[in-house]
């Protein structure tokens, strides 16, 4: 099995919410609080607060996980790579989860190119 249905969003709504709820699934931190962080960081850098630059921020400079470029490969390739590990995956348009080798997304975005990724340590 390579990919697993799972919705951090806490009223369970499928929103275009994908880097709140990869951020909070892979952290293990509250849904609400991740988006706060994303809206503080928003204002911190004035940028939009789902933007690329702003995430990107949070995940590299405040919690200081080590990101990895894709180099072309597919959720799925780098998933199975990572079999023991927790990973933010970047993907154009999309951030996902992968624990243990297992995607974990509302959808199933295995075949997408992976453009950089995050491990969680």
């Amino acid at each position: 099995m390579s990919y697993k249905f799972y919705n951090s969003n806490p009223e369970g709504y499928i929103l275009p919410d994908c880097v709140t709820r990869a951020i909070s699934t892979a952290l293990d931190i509250n849904y609400y609080e991740v988006a706060y962080m994303l809206r503080q960081n928003g204002k911190f850098y004035e940028c939009e607060e789902l933007c690329v630059d702003c995430y990107e921020k949070l995940l590299s400079h405040d919690f200081q996980l080590p990101c990895f470029r894709g180099c072309g490969r597919t959720a799925k390739e780098i998933a199975n790579d990572f079999p023991n590990d927790t990973l933010i995956l970047r993907m154009v348009g999309h951030l996902s989860t992968s624990i243990n080798g297992i995607i974990v997304d509302t959808w199933d975005c295995s075949d997408k190119i992976v453009t950089q990724f995050w491990i969680v340590e």
